[in-house]
């Protein structure tokens, strides 16, 4: 799983197809009134600031491809991890079966199940701002807008609590704290 730049998903997937990964990129279409114009359509991701890629492919020259690599591709923020490895979602996955079905070929989430579109996060969740002036502060999220696209987020700065309204895609979740496996004595 990739996050990606803020409103960036969509150059994201298209660098990541050119380096030869295999991507799924889950996205809707909305039509937007203009103030004197007829409706125009938009492209939204489903879930903004991810997308879904693997190291199925092998280079040009032969040799796998690593996850690592996708790092450095445009409109990727990071590749998220889980411990020491890469979050590896498979096909089997049943979240990712889940969104594989709800999409069509290319990729667009059918209208019945874009008129919700989800996010990770939720109300009272720990999160730390991953993006723009209060990059790396701690917080708490307090609401999502309806169209899930902004979050307003309580942060303590300079000892007071302040709200900002930000993108989702500034936002990653607070790592909680590893449990020792065994006690030692």
């Amino acid at each position: 799983m990739v996050q990606t730049a803020p409103n960036s998903e969509s150059l994201a997937a298209t660098s990541a197809r050119e380096m030869g990964y295999e991507v799924f990129y889950p996205r809707y279409r909305e039509k937007r009134a203009q103030s004197h114009r007829k409706p125009v359509e938009v492209i939204l991701p489903y879930l903004p600031g991810y997308i879904f890629a693997g190291d199925y492919r092998y280079s040009h020259d032969g040799r796998p491809l690593s996850l690592w690599e996708l790092g450095k591709a445009k409109g990727v923020a990071s590749v998220l991890r889980v411990g020491s490895e890469y979050a590896a979602v498979s096909d089997t996955d049943p979240i990712m079966q889940a969104l594989l079905k709800m999409a069509d070929d290319f990729g667009f989430v059918k209208n019945e199940f874009a008129k919700k579109p989800i996010t990770l996060f939720k109300k009272d969740d720990e999160i730390i701002v991953d993006d723009g002036p209060f990059m790396s502060f701690p917080g708490i999220v307090k609401e999502i807008s309806k169209n899930r696209k902004i979050a307003q987020v309580w942060v303590q700065i300079f000892g007071r609590e302040t709200k900002l309204e930000l993108e989702i895609g500034q936002l990653r979740h607070k790592p909680k704290p590893v449990k020792p496996i065994m006690k030692v004595a």
